[in-house]
């Protein structure tokens, strides 16, 4: 497979555990591999937004930015050129239907660090982890994060472990600790709810997807809400 391929395949998980093994460890070593990686991710995060008539207000908010070659360009011009080319056949992939993995992956984004501003340099553990986070280096995000819980617990600290094991493709140990954080005293309970849908999604477990949707849609937080409604639709919910 072309380079272009094995990197599609990665984050749409349709690579065998031998080939997402193999580009895994390839990925570890090859700093170009991961901005590509993390890229194409932003892309499909921009056509997703773009396909809910949301890419304005997102370009309005972001400022992240993506790496080609020696220059930097904000990563939004690369989204908007990439949804031009994808025009009238990405609208008909979406009316055809997607499989459960793809539309996980379609409306799956890290949550943003509301717990704890980063201090650039001198900064502590807890700072360290989130530095870790937003940059999108989950491994280590999720390893500074266990550490600190090892320390401390802090349910609030924990829903970012959560999160960064599922940045990192741990899906199985990161629903285990949504679930724990669930009926829990923490402020991302909404949040929770949330990414517990999108789990149950990605695993064909529809039902239970929409059991979570809704439970969310009837508490008092307006989180995704507009998404929720879809998803539960989108289900036959």
């Amino acid at each position: 497979m072309k380079e272009e391929q094995w990197i599609q395949k990665y984050v749409h998980e349709q690579l065998s555990d031998a080939e997402r093994e193999h580009f895994e460890a390839q990925l570890k070593k090859d700093a170009s591999l991961q901005n590509k990686v993390r890229d194409y991710e932003n892309m499909q995060r921009a056509v997703a937004h773009y396909e809910k008539g949301e890419l304005k207000e997102l370009l309005r908010q972001t400022e992240a930015t993506v790496t080609y070659g020696n220059g930097r360009r904000g990563w939004w011009k690369i989204a908007a050129s990439f949804i031009v080319l994808l025009g009238l056949a990405s609208v008909l992939w979406l009316q055809r239907g997607v499989d459960n993995k793809a539309l996980y992956t379609h409306y799956f984004e890290p949550y943003p660090n509301t717990l704890k501003p980063v201090v650039r340099g001198a900064g502590d553990a807890k700072d360290m982890a989130f530095l870790h986070y937003e940059n999108e280096r989950f491994e280590e995000a999720a390893q500074n994060f266990k550490e600190l819980l090892e320390e401390r617990e802090d349910n609030d600290v924990r829903f970012y472990y959560a999160l960064s094991l599922l940045g990192n493709h741990n899906f199985e140990k990161g629903k285990i600790e949504l679930k724990g954080l669930w009926s829990s005293k923490t402020r991302y309970v909404p949040q929770v709810l949330w990414y517990l849908g999108l789990l149950e999604i990605r695993e064909g477990n529809n039902e239970q997807a929409i059991a979570y949707l809704t439970q969310l849609l009837a508490s008092s937080s307006r989180y995704k809400e507009k998404e929720a409604e879809a998803l539960v639709q989108e289900l036959g919910g």
